[in-house]
This record gives structure tokens, C-alpha cells and sequence, in this order.
């Protein structure tokens, strides 16, 4: 006699659908200046001013409005495209003001300035409003770049250039937001520089798994100066000097792996003959993104499911690279964003907010799922009825 077999309920949803209702929700949640309710940056805990969120619900509004061609949508859109153009953003007229802490700068390195320059490019083709895609490149165009190491450095609100940006993820999301502007001639010259210069750049360890600071590769046939040395060593003492610092790395490391595949999903969109797609290097990363080793890791991660959102950045990987991740492209993206909504969203609510230190910020990374087409998501129940 076979055993029993106790098959969990599972029903299927539409992601177009979730989308609308959260940004439903989110609409009544939107200041009369335009702005959205700022959150604390996560497990980071640093105050945030609304321009973060703003800008992603913005991109969010914009898929609303695509989807349902309710003009609430275009609206909610266009008031928050006010709001990012506005003094209140940028105060001082160079960078976006992202954070409100004494620990660190007020525009979030490259990564804040990366997801301003994201929503201001898009909004700007869906609403036809070329003021915002000339806010973007200036903005973006305000970052020094440095073309014997290809990386970026740091402008703070006030105009003052900082040093490099040495956290990869940030580099990397600073070059795909830029890939949406780089009908730029100057922004696609650093842009392909950038590529030139990534498999120095990129270091991974031995399973595939995406290093969190930059540790450029100096045997990889460049001469360097001082100034590459420097950059080196600023980032193996800033965060490899502890054992307690490269435990914390690799747990960043593993919550951030997909995030770094999303941004590389992007990036392929505007440079799909960039022979990097399918190298070594990115077949090593998604293999560990294939991995149950990864699988188990995420479960837990304090910048995985609860911060960032894994299940909505592989499954847009997958559909950008399918020739990497094997056979039913569709069936794997919707089980990954199934896997991040049973998590993550409350179905009551049409937010994305369960099981997050950050409820706020965690619902507006709804955003990052308006890449993907309508799929029909599978949520499995933990448990109880559906």
C-alpha cells in the first residue's frame, strides 16, 4: 500500500493583478506634495526621506495605469514625478536626498541615486515628459567617473564628491539604471567602460556567490596606480579586517545575490550582444542561484525575502537569460514570485509587508515585479485553507 501523500492547497493569482490592488492601496497613502510614506531602510534602520519610495510606487503607478488605463494611476504617477523634480528632493540641486543620518552620507552612495534615475528614465517614455529623462543624465552625469578602474565615485547632496562607492551591488544598479538613459552618448561611453572593466571588478566566491565590497582584480593584465591600491585597501579594511565583518558579508552577500541578477537582467536589455552574458562568470552565479544550498540559505536572511525581494529578481532574471537557467522559463519565474509573495504578502491589506522590519519600504519593492509579464503566480498555503 503506497503512503499517503498530504498535498498542500494552492491556488493560482494573477501578477497584474496584486500589482493594481497594491498600488491602490498605495495611492491613499500619497501625500498632497506627491510623496510616499518614507521607511527606515530595512534591517540598515537609517530615516529616510520619502524620495526612495516615491519613486518606486511611481514606477509602480505607471504599470497600474499600462494595466488598467485608469487615469487615478497616470495621476498618482505624474504627482510623484512632481514631487522628485521638486527642492524638497533635492535641496541643494545636485543629488537626491535619500537619508536623514549623521552616520553616513544623505544620498545613499550610488545605490539611492541609482533608483531615483530609474523611475525619473521610465516615467519619462510612459508619460512622454522629456524634463524628467534630462533630470536623470544630469543627476547621473554629476558622478565622477574614473575609466582606468570603471566604477563611480559618490556626489553628495551639497555638490562634495566622496570617494568610490566600493559596495558592487551599488555600481552595478548605478550602470543598469544608467543603461535606460544610454541613448546618452556620455552616459554610454562610461556604461561600456563599465562592462569592459566588470570581470575585474566582479569577485565571487568559489560557488558562484556574488562578493558584497569590490575587490578589483589586480592580476587581470591592467597596470594600476596608487589610487587602485588605495581603493583596495580601503575596501579589505572597511569590511574584511574581522571574522565577525566577513560573516556579515557573506550574509549580505546571499540577500543581495539576486538583486545583483536583476540589475545584470536589465543591463542585457540594453546590451544583449555584451559577450559577459554567457561567461564562466555568469553561469557561476546562476548556478548558485539554482542551488539548494541557495535556496536554504535565503530562508532567514535578514536582507533576503524581508528586504529585498528574490522571488520577484530571479524570476526576472530567468525571463531576461533563459538560455541560463534551463527549460519552462515562465514555470520557474512564477514559482520564484510565488515563493516571495507567500512570505512576504498580505493578501488582506494588497501590500507587501508580512514578515519585514520595514513594512513600508518592503510593500514599494511591489516595483521591481512590474518588469515581469502577467503570470500566474502558484501560492501554496503554509497551512489552513486559502
Amino acid at each position: 500500500m503506497s503512503a499517503q501523500v498530504d498535498l498542500l492547497p494552492v491556488r493560482m493569482v494573477s501578477l497584474d493583478n496584486l500589482i493594481v490592488e497594491s498600488a491602490t492601496h498605495a495611492l491613499e497613502d500619497q501625500g498632497q506634495d506627491g510623496s510616499m510614506i518614507p521607511g527606515f531602510n530595512g534591517p540598515y534602520h537609517d530615516p529616510e526621506t520619502p524620495v526612495r519610495n516615491t519613486a518606486h510606487w511611481m514606477i509602480s503607478f505607471l504599470k497600474a495605469y499600462k494595466i488598467t488605463g485608469e487615469d487615478r494611476f497616470r495621476f498618482g504617477a505624474e504627482r510623484a514625478a512632481y514631487y522628485l523634480q521638486s527642492e524638497k528632493a533635492r535641496p541643494q540641486g545636485f543629488t537626491f536626498h535619500h537619508r536623514d543620518t549623521n552616520r553616513k552620507d544623505a544620498c545613499n552612495g550610488l545605490i539611492g541615486q541609482a533608483w531615483t534615475i530609474e523611475a525619473l528614465a521610465q516615467a519619462s517614455t510612459d508619460l512622454e515628459l522629456p524634463d524628467l529623462r534630462e533630470l536623470a543624465e544630469e543627476v547621473f552625469l554629476l558622478h565622477d567617473f574614473d575609466n582606468a578602474l570603471g566604477l563611480w565615485k559618490i556626489r553628495e547632496i551639497n555638490g562634495k564628491t566622496l570617494g568610490f562607492d566600493v559596495t558592487f551591488n551599488h555600481q552595478l544598479w548605478f550602470a543598469a539604471a544608467g543603461s535606460m538613459l544610454a541613448t546618452n552618448s556620455l552616459i554610454d561611453d562610461q556604461l561600456s567602460v563599465f562592462l569592459d572593466r566588470l570581470p575585474m571588478n566582479l569577485g565571487l566566491y568559489k560557488n558562484g556567490l556574488v562578493q558584497h565590497p569590490i575587490l578589483p582584480k589586480l592580476n587581470s593584465g591592467m597596470s594600476f596606480g596608487l589610487r587602485t591600491k588605495r581603493l583596495v585597501a580601503t575596501a579589505v579594511q572597511g569590511n574584511w579586517s574581522r571574522q565577525r565583518d566577513r560573516v556579515s558579508m557573506t550574509e549580505k552577500a546571499v540577500g543581495y545575490h539576486a538583486f545583483n541578477l536583476y540589475a545584470f537582467a536589465i543591463l542585457s536589455q540594453r546590451y544583449p550582444d555584451y559577450d559577459e552574458w554567457s561567461s564562466d562568470l555568469m553561469k557561476s552565479m546562476v548556478s548558485y542561484a539554482k542551488s539548494s544550498d541557495y535556496l536554504e540559505t535565503l530562508d532567514g536572511n535578514r536582507y533576503g525575502y524581508s528586504y529585498n525581494s528574490p522571488g520577484f529578481e530571479i524570476a526576472y532574471a530567468i525571463m531576461c537569460l533563459p538560455y541560463l537557467f534551463g527549460e519552462d522559463p515562465e514555470g520557474q519565474a512564477s514559482e520564484w514570485v510565488g515563493r516571495q509573495l507567500v512570505r512576504c504578502y498580505d493578501f488582506e491589506t494588497s501590500q507587501m509587508s508580512l514578515n519585514t522590519e520595514d513594512p513600508v519600504n518592503h510593500a514599494a519593492r511591489i516595483y521591481e515585479a512590474t518588469r515581469l509579464p502577467n503570470l500566474d503566480v502558484p501560492i501554496v498555503s503554509t497551512g489552513g485553507s486559502l
